[in-house]
């Protein structure tokens, strides 16, 4: 529901490769791609690491329009097991291997094993001693080959996008512009707004406590959640309403940044007004605060932005009296 409050409305491509949320669930993703493509900036679908289950759920999508795109996983095997094998190699020929590519294969692992590939997964040159280095997450050529992968298809798709447009018989411009345009909203209003969604929206949210069941007769439309427009006040990070001060109605923009550094509007450490409060004072405003836990904030020693996520929130303190919050705010 926060799709547009989270990634902002000028995104062309947005992607999904977070499989340890839906497990078990796909129908998950088949609501974070439709809501995505239906928000204002059209965008394209990108999904990597997915099962071919989840595939399955996702082929809707893409009959009824919406430009989806899924990793094949087959080439995604052979990209992996093209890998060069470090392990038995001398240094010199260790060296001599593109960075990338340089300690990531030892045997038939990945990011394991000896010499080097398990103890050179994460990038040391900067803040080495930050949190987050779990053994489930990849590594930084992990990360390396995907983003490559990613920027060769998108390049793909933009030289496949010229050849379509030279092969116009139209030569002006803004006469290209308007028609495409014009056959853009066509097919979005008609096909993809108000296209069969089949089954899966009482997949996503059955209207029953007990799970699985369906409740034919509840008065409330499903579609609501998926083509209605979302009002979301979410102050967790990162996202671009806060960052753009709309969640605030402030002046105050910025993005992700290092501890002390922020430019947006960051709200009361809860430490803080929990003291200030203590002592008998207290804002005398009667709007909910946004706040944020310092404990909580990770790499606060990191001189650079290594993980943007943080777990703000929304606080009401008993001795504040009566606190309240406007949905939508002017912003």
């Amino acid at each position: 529901m926060c799709w547009e409050e989270i990634f902002g409305v000028d995104v062309d491509f947005f992607s999904y490769d977070y499989g340890m949320t839906d497990a078990g669930v796909p129908w998950r993703i088949y609501y974070y791609a439709y809501r995505g493509g239906v928000s204002r900036g059209r965008p394209s679908f990108l999904a990597l690491n997915v099962k071919k289950s989840t595939e399955t759920v996702l082929k809707p999508l893409a009959e009824l329009g919406l430009p989806i795109f899924i990793q094949d996983s087959d080439l995604a095997t052979s990209m992996r097991e093209a890998i060069p094998n470090s392990q038995g190699l001398e240094a010199k020929d260790i060296n001599a291997l593109p960075e990338f590519l340089r300690n990531l294969k030892c045997g038939d692992q990945i990011e394991k094993g000896e010499p080097f590939c398990e103890a050179e997964k994460y990038s040391s040159a900067v803040c080495p001693n930050r949190e987050g280095k779990a053994p489930w997450h990849p590594g930084f050529k992990v990360h390396a080959m995907t983003g490559h992968s990613i920027a060769l298809f998108l390049t793909d798709v933009l030289l496949a996008a010229l050849d379509e447009l030279l092969d116009l018989e139209m030569k002006d411009l803004d006469d290209v512009m308007a028609k495409l345009k014009e056959e853009d909203n066509e097919h979005y209003d008609k096909r993809i707004v108000r296209g069969h969604l089949q089954d899966f929206p009482k997949q996503v949210y059955p209207l029953t406590e007990a799970k699985g069941e369906i409740d034919d007769d509840s008065e409330l439309d499903i579609l609501t959640f998926f083509r209605g427009r979302g009002i979301c006040h979410t102050a967790r990070l990162p996202a671009m309403s806060r960052y753009l001060g709309h969640l605030t109605n402030t002046q105050k923009v910025g993005g992700p940044a290092v501890f002390g550094e922020e430019e947006y509007e960051t709200g009361i450490e809860f430490k803080q007004a929990i003291l200030t409060a203590s002592g008998g004072k207290s804002d005398s405003s009667n709007t909910m605060q946004l706040g944020f836990d310092r404990d909580k904030w990770y790499n606060q020693q990191c001189s650079v932005v290594v993980g943007p996520d943080r777990k703000d929130f929304f606080f009401v303190l008993g001795d504040n009296g009566w606190n309240e919050i406007i949905i939508p705010n002017p912003a």
